[in-house]
């Protein structure tokens, strides 16, 4: 059954606050709903840069990325996601951040 980024997000959430179930179990279905999340994820952008331009800002400087995917992930822009802003559709990390995070 396929869900969407945020339903998944809200399991994880209510399963962290499950007190009826064993760590195991716990650990289990975390597993399972972070890559049930990962797939939401490819899925949620795969769809995006199928309809909307691709204009692209950083979410930290606000720096603008390059005008197609690939180049911006050749370019080393990471966490690229649809987003709905003033001026942009997909928000993600710059290479100057990436590395500024990285120091």
């Amino acid at each position: 059954m396929e869900h969407d980024s945020k339903t998944i997000t809200s399991e994880l959430i209510t399963l962290r606050l499950d007190a009826d179930i064993t760590d195991q179990e716990r650990t289990d279905e975390t597993v399972r709903l972070l890559a049930e999340l990962q797939e939401a994820l490819r899925v949620e952008l795969q769809r995006a840069l199928e309809t909307k331009p691709f204009v692209l800002a950083c979410g930290d400087c606000d720096a603008s990325g390059p005008d197609t995917y690939e180049k911006a992930v050749a370019n080393g822009w990471t966490e690229i996601a649809p987003d709905n802003g003033t001026s942009w559709n997909f928000l993600g990390y710059c290479p100057d951040c990436v590395q500024t995070q990285a120091e």
